[in-house]
C-alpha cells in the first residue's frame, strides 16, 4: 500500500481534531503534530485553517452528492429509489473513517466565511435539490401523496440521515440496515398515497 502523502496526512489529523475537539477548538499547532510535522509546514499545504475546514467539507460534500446523484438517475422505482437514497445518505455517514468527516460537514461548515461559505450553502442546495427530484418524482408518479410539500419533506429526510451520526452506535445489536431500513418504513408511511 503507497504511503498517504503530506496532504492525506493532515487532512486525517484535522478530521479526527476537528470531530474530537471543534474547529474552534483546534489549533493549527495541534493539526500539525497530529500529522508529524511543524506548524509552518501545514502553510505550505493548505493556506490556512479555515482552508483545511474547506476542503474536508467539499471532499465529503462531493462523496455524498456522488451517491445520491447515482441514485436519483437510475431506474429505480420511486418509492425504492427514496429508501435506496436514504440508505445511502446514512451509509455514506459511516463509511469506513466517514463519520468523523461526516460530523464536521454537519456542525462545523459554519465557521467558513466569505466565498468558501457561500459555495457550500450552494452546494447544500444542490444536496436539498436531489432529494427534492427524488420526492418529486414519486408525487407526480402517484406513490406518494399529492399533498406532500416536497422539500420539506426532502429537509426532514436529510435530517433524519445526517444526525443519525450523532446517536447510532454501528457496533451495537442491530446493524445500520436493521435500525434505518425500519426508519425509513416509517418515513415512507407518512408519504405513500394509499
Amino acid at each position: 500500500m503507497p504511503r498517504p502523502t503530506r496532504v492525506h496526512e493532515i487532512v486525517a489529523a484535522a478530521t479526527q481534531l476537528f470531530a474530537e475537539r471543534g474547529f474552534q477548538g483546534t489549533s493549527v499547532r495541534a493539526i500539525a503534530e497530529a500529522a508529524g510535522m511543524q506548524s509552518g509546514g501545514l502553510y505550505s499545504h493548505f493556506a490556512s485553517k479555515e482552508a483545511l475546514l474547506y476542503h474536508i467539507v467539499i471532499e465529503t460534500f462531493q462523496s455524498q452528492y456522488a451517491v445520491l446523484d447515482e441514485i436519483r438517475r437510475s431506474d429505480l422505482e420511486p418509492a425504492e429509489k427514496y429508501r435506496a437514497a436514504f440508505l445511502a445518505h446514512v451509509k455514506s455517514n459511516f463509511a469506513i473513517g466517514a463519520d468523523s468527516a461526516s460530523r464536521i460537514f454537519l456542525t462545523e461548515w459554519r465557521y467558513l466565511v466569505g466565498k468558501e461559505l457561500q459555495d457550500v450553502i450552494e452546494r447544500r442546495r444542490s444536496f436539498e435539490k436531489i432529494w427534492d427530484d427524488i420526492i418529486v418524482e414519486a408525487i407526480d408518479a402517484g406513490v406518494f401523496r399529492k399533498d406532500v410539500d416536497s422539500h420539506m419533506a426532502g429537509l426532514v429526510t436529510i435530517s433524519v440521515a445526517n444526525w443519525a451520526i450523532m446517536w447510532f452506535n454501528p457496533q451495537g445489536r442491530q446493524t445500520l440496515d436493521e435500525v434505518f431500513g425500519k426508519a425509513v418504513d416509517e418515513i415512507l408511511q407518512g408519504f405513500l398515497a394509499h
